[in-house]
């Protein structure tokens, strides 16, 4: 795969077991560059297009972005729609039909119960939606984590097997991670097939052997030196 953006000469491309290390010194580009990312995984149109081979795909359903790494969401919307939808579709299958059906008629029931008793005219829409129940009875991911970077691969781990994304964007991450902690991050992630890029705003102490390095400097000239 290769990601290209349309203001840039070099193209970002994810070979296994390499990560892409992208520094961009200027800080009003760097900025630009992690809005403009962001604009697309939500689906929006911009500068940045995603090839696999000579096939063009959507960057939103490919990509991901961690901004900050001390506000990870495992329970983000995104997630818990996906994962409502599948336990809706587990709901009518051949082994929970049946009790789908019960529980749909119990609670019916019940409703009509107390809409008898009450003193003023009532009506209800019996079509019940099991997304709306699982929000009300807070569905969601239960975890625990002993240490940042565990935190950091369960995220990307769930990421890309419940949303299916194959790319993510780390924002920052050097600043924050130490070096034995960003070469665990990276080969956790080549094992399971996710590519990653980082994008720093000023260049690493150290540059690890997985790292494919390329700067745009302040003066916005690019320097590939993979």
């Amino acid at each position: 795969m290769k990601l290209i953006n349309e203001d840039l000469n070099n193209e970002i491309i994810f070979e296994e077991n390499k990560v892409n290390l992208l520094v961009v010194e200027n800080k009003k580009k760097f900025v630009e560059f992690i809005q403009e990312i962001i604009k697309q995984i939500n689906g929006n149109e911009g500068k940045f297009s995603l090839f696999d081979k000579n096939t063009e795909l959507k960057i939103h359903n490919k990509v991901d972005i961690i901004k900050d790494i001390f506000d990870l969401d495992v329970n983000n919307k995104k997630i818990l729609n996906k994962i409502y939808h599948e336990l809706e579709e587990l709901s009518i299958d051949s082994e929970f039909l049946l009790e789908t059906k019960n529980m749909e008629s119990n609670l019916l029931k019940y409703i009509y119960c107390l809409i008898e008793k009450y003193d003023y005219p009532l009506e209800i829409i019996e079509g019940l939606d099991l997304k709306e129940i699982f929000k009300l009875l807070s569905v969601k991911l239960s975890l625990c984590f002993s240490n940042k970077i565990e935190e950091i691969l369960e995220y990307i781990d769930l990421v890309s097997r419940i949303l299916k994304k194959e790319i993510f964007v780390l924002v920052n991450f050097h600043i924050f991670l130490e070096k034995d902690d960003i070469v665990a991050l990276c080969r956790e992630c080549f094992y399971k097939k996710i590519k990653l890029l980082f994008v720093e705003n000023q260049k690493p102490d150290i540059i690890n052997n997985e790292e494919k390095l390329f700067i745009i400097d302040n003066d916005l000239c690019e320097i590939n030196l993979s």
